[in-house]
């Protein structure tokens, strides 16, 4: 099966985890938007769910961009209203196939709805609010169909509606803190130890992934503010149980209090932050 992976902002990044993730993928092609993988059948939106440097999913369906190809998949979309469907191109400028494939649409009896955007790709806001049947251009070369988006309103949520948020310490993005994690390969339950845990961001996403997670800190307030996060996302999310321990200590006395784990995902201190206004000397 193909797969292609429209990546983040950091593409690089993006792919490293991927392939982290995915060890036995064989790349079929990458660019700074997308990658095409062959790799053994998955659930996309599991796979998603589980990246954090990816912003959609989708699988290969031609290797040619073509209008009958993509209105037969329509066709085969039973949809109790109108049928929303958009076309994102990557690598490539748009054409006229979006409103060629409407009409055809519409010819043949089908109520639909051409769905766009402001970008020559659609964001993954507009394909989940619009519920969207996308469908992807890639470099003009291969034709592609979405089967998963980011779950944008969840990593927005546990990025700024957690009750906890140190600004001026700063915060990794829930996105990173999963690629780092990713990075590990730390096995299925592995267990972490994130021994600068400020906040508890590495700590809810490693959670969320199905590890057992070990937090610590010199910081009084990181400990507070990180077991406040975790009581909160134990009630914002699908986790019954928080399989977390958390300890006030200095990193170089954590011997003492952490035993074996399998993998150590952190951001250390990395000094005061910057405003821009520092002079250098």
């Amino acid at each position: 099966m193909k797969y292609i992976f429209i990546l983040g902002h950091n593409p690089k990044l993006s792919i490293a985890e991927i392939l982290a993730v995915l060890p036995q993928a064989t790349i079929i092609e990458e660019t700074a938007s997308f990658l095409i993988v062959e790799n053994k059948e998955f659930d996309g939106a599991e796979m998603l769910r589980r990246l954090g440097g990816t912003v959609k999913l989708g699988e290969i369906i031609g290797t040619q961009i073509s209008k009958k190809v993509t209105v037969e998949h329509l066709k085969e979309i039973k949809a109790k209203t109108k049928l929303n469907f958009g076309l994102s191109y990557y690598d490539c400028k748009p054409d006229n196939l979006g409103m060629e494939i409407k009409k055809e649409l519409k010819d043949s009896g089908v109520s639909c709805r051409l769905v766009t955007g402001k970008d020559q790709a659609l964001s993954s806001v507009i394909v989940a609010k619009n519920k969207c049947e996308e469908f992807l251009i890639l470099g003009k070369k291969w034709l592609g169909k979405t089967c998963a988006v980011q779950e944008f309103e969840d990593y927005s949520l546990r990025d700024y509606g957690r009750p906890r948020r140190d600004l001026k310490s700063g915060m990794m993005p829930p996105k990173l803190a999963k690629i780092m994690i990713n990075l590990a390969q730390a096995p299925a339950g592995a267990t972490i130890l994130d021994p600068f845990c400020g906040s508890g961001t590495v700590i809810q996403e490693g959670l969320l992934l199905g590890h057992e997670m070990i937090g610590s800190d010199n910081s009084d307030k990181a400990i507070s503010d990180t077991k406040s996060n975790l009581e909160w996302l134990r009630v914002n999310s699908r986790l019954e149980v928080i399989n977390a321990k958390i300890y006030k200590t200095d990193v170089r006395q954590i011997a003492k209090t952490v035993g074996k784990v399998d993998a150590i995902v952190t951001e250390p201190y990395l000094g005061p932050a910057l405003r821009g206004k520092e002079k250098i000397h």
